[in-house]
């Protein structure tokens, strides 16, 4: 039997032992705030359907766009009172809800939500949330719900057991705000009561704010932004721009770090300053360019997809300009380009992603694509 007490490594041997631990280490640090293209797996993505307008439907501006489990894609416009239902195919399913006050009609048709057979639809005009079921490929109204305080109707995030998660800045400027820097995450329950006010706060966004030519306030070009995201099961994913460094809340307002990536920021051409500039005139022109950053956030969006995968749309020099997912953990896992330079990822539901964009005459556009995971 080895008397292990007793036992001292050689001074070479523990010497050696500790360097070797030491360079261990700093590898594995060096491997999870390090990314290259090399880390991610390029899956290829085809287009599927892109919507094409009619004379009987047309959009001015898109509010909202998901998937629900069923493959149907959900759309609103604020300038028409009623949710679009298609199919994959790019069918027109159904219109649900229409103008009004009464159940299942909207002034304002705001945010959606879908979750299971339910579907979630806010008009902030009536201070209300509409609910829909999905049954026999449509959705039936089946109940209203009056937001109790009415200044809580936000945008939403996500459903829980408890209630609808509720980020509520919609229709708030930071002149009227105590803090401009901040907004609360609320939770309403299923009745329309306001079971937390303020579940946590997370930044806003970067404002330029100048009181040297009368109140002036607006949000600063390139500047800073915060993203949320709910994995439908008890986290709220929270990414401000500034870098790769994600952060979730749980359901009891607690704070957690998820990941981490230290990655250089893009400079900001002087191309693209001026386009910027050229839509204010001064004095307001002056003060934007005194505000103006040199870099580019490097973390534009944030999206959980069904598998509660991370996806983060960055913009940074060690990585093209495209979408990347992660694991909850952080491993990297996948990267996406976007069919257009100017799309945006809202949402994907299995093998699906559903995107949007501007045209060149100004009116929405609707792509939807696909992508195969390789096998293990």
């Amino acid at each position: 039997m080895h008397n292990y007490s007793s036992y001292k490594l050689p001074s070479f041997g523990l010497i050696g032992f500790i360097a070797l631990f030491s360079i261990a280490c700093t590898y594995e640090d060096d491997s999870h705030t390090r990314l290259t293209m090399n880390s991610f797996t390029l899956l290829p993505i085809e287009t599927v359907f892109e919507f094409t307008e009619s004379e009987d439907l047309a959009f001015r501006y898109i509010r909202s766009m998901e998937m629900d489990d069923y493959g149907n894609v959900l759309v609103t416009d604020p300038s028409q009172q009623s949710v679009f239902m298609f199919d994959t195919e790019g069918n027109l399913i159904q219109k649900i809800g229409r103008n009004g006050q009464g159940p299942g009609e909207f002034q304002i048709i705001g945010s959606i939500l879908t979750a299971h057979d339910s579907l979630f639809v806010s008009d902030g005009s009536s201070h209300k949330i509409e609910v829909f079921e999905y049954r026999d490929t449509k959705y039936d109204h089946v109940r209203t719900v009056n937001i109790e305080d009415q200044s809580l109707l936000g945008n939403f995030l996500g459903l829980t057991e408890k209630g609808i998660l509720i980020k509520n800045d919609i229709m708030l400027s930071p002149s009227r705000m105590n803090n401009p820097t901040d907004t609360a995450i609320s939770l309403i329950g299923h009745g329309g009561e306001v079971i937390r006010d303020s579940l946590f706060s997370v930044p806003l966004h970067e404002f330029v704010v100048d009181d040297s030519n009368g109140p002036f306030v607006a949000w600063k070009i390139f500047g800073n932004t915060s993203q949320q995201a709910f994995d439908n099961r008890n986290k709220v994913y929270s990414l401000w721009s500034e870098n790769l460094d994600l952060d979730y809340f749980t359901l009891e307002g607690e704070k957690q770090n998820a990941f981490s990536y230290t990655l250089t920021p893009v400079a900001i051409t002087s191309a693209e300053q001026d386009s910027t500039l050229n839509l204010w005139e001064n004095p307001q022109r002056d003060v934007m360019l005194q505000h103006m950053p040199d870099v580019k956030p490097i973390a534009t969006n944030i999206l959980v997809d069904d598998q509660q995968r991370i996806w983060v749309e960055l913009l940074t020099e060690e990585l093209e300009h495209g979408w990347y997912a992660f694991t909850p953990g952080g491993e990297p896992l996948f990267r996406i380009d976007k069919p257009r330079q100017n799309a945006f990822l809202q949402d994907i539901h299995g093998n699906k992603i559903l995107w949007n964009y501007t045209k060149q005459d100004g009116s929405p556009g609707i792509v939807i694509s696909t992508f195969q995971v390789p096998e293990k």
